[in-house]
């Protein structure tokens, strides 16, 4: 039996089609019927041709160097075929025939492009699959906890841009500006007008300062404000309009604190915690001051 049609029952006996692994491995179905038919001849020269027959082997959960060593000596052996073949020919391989009238003739320029083509489309290939394996490997990092967090972050990533209360720089004085709310940022104070009681709820700023590497996720309801790493010495601030849904991965390397009002320490496991902080309720969270 050869090579392409034993792999080949090996994939019948799986109940695998070529479609299935196509999706899995990215590399194109045509391919993959090159390998079972022993059509290697249209296959990509070199390491490209062995990563498409290793990515085959690797996912119907076969022996790969096995199936790469028994693809070489299946090459081998066709080309070794071919030359007996063009040698008993004699002279007969070097006449030249031309062409039939209105037939044209494929160009080695057109061959070399065409070569040049398939390489590319190999390499990017292989990038793909190499930069998957690396995502999957930073996924392990990110603690399980956080990992449907994340998620929905980076589909809302926009509303932590949008947030009007996040400032880069804390130390820096607030440029005087009138909002909707009736909201008056003067020289970093945000000053309510009487008339609006909304206004007293925006004065409220709660500030998350990392200690050292940890992973923090913010919402209000269903949508995310901020998931991701906070460097040591990193800060960010929301405002307490909303109940805020806060989650740490590690809460002993954070620092929160309303309007520069210091939280006590939260926990001192190391573990992931969520609380829910209010414009109502963050008091009962404040540092006792003795």
């Amino acid at each position: 039996m050869s090579f392409g049609a034993s792999l080949k029952r090996e994939r019948e006996l799986r109940g695998i089609t070529l479609d299935e692994i196509a999706r899995e491995t990215k590399i194109s179905t045509r391919m993959l019927a090159c390998i079972d038919s022993d059509r290697f001849d249209q296959l990509p020269q070199g390491i490209f041709g062995r990563s498409f027959v290793r990515s085959y082997a690797c996912y119907l959960g076969i022996d790969e160097q096995k199936a790469v060593q028994e693809f070489l000596l299946a090459t081998e052996s066709i080309s070794s075929a071919e030359s007996s073949l063009a040698l008993s020919g004699g002279q007969r391989m070097f006449t030249f025939s031309p062409p039939e009238k209105g037939i044209p003739r494929t160009s080695l320029r057109q061959k070399i492009l065409a070569g040049i083509a398939i390489l590319l489309v190999s390499l990017a290939i292989f990038c793909f699959v190499e930069f998957q394996s690396w995502r999957d490997q930073e996924d392990l990092n990110v603690p399980r906890e956080l990992r449907s967090v994340q998620l929905a972050g980076s589909q809302q990533n926009a509303a932590v841009s949008c947030n009007p209360l996040e400032p880069s720089n804390l130390s820096d004085s607030l440029t005087m500006a009138a909002n909707q709310q009736g909201i008056v940022r003067v020289l970093g104070e945000l000053t309510p007008q009487k008339s609006n009681p909304s206004a007293v709820l925006s004065k409220l700023v709660l500030r998350i300062k990392a200690r050292a590497s940890v992973w923090v996720a913010v919402s209000v309801n269903k949508t995310t404000l901020f998931s991701g790493l906070l460097g040591s010495q990193e800060m960010k601030s929301f405002s307490l309009q909303q109940p805020l849904k806060v989650s740490l991965s590690n809460p002993k390397r954070v620092e929160i604190s309303v309007n520069n009002q210091l939280f006590e320490k939260l926990d001192n496991s190391g573990e992931l915690k969520t609380i829910v902080v209010s414009a109502e309720n963050y008091l009962q969270f404040l540092k006792v001051v003795e």
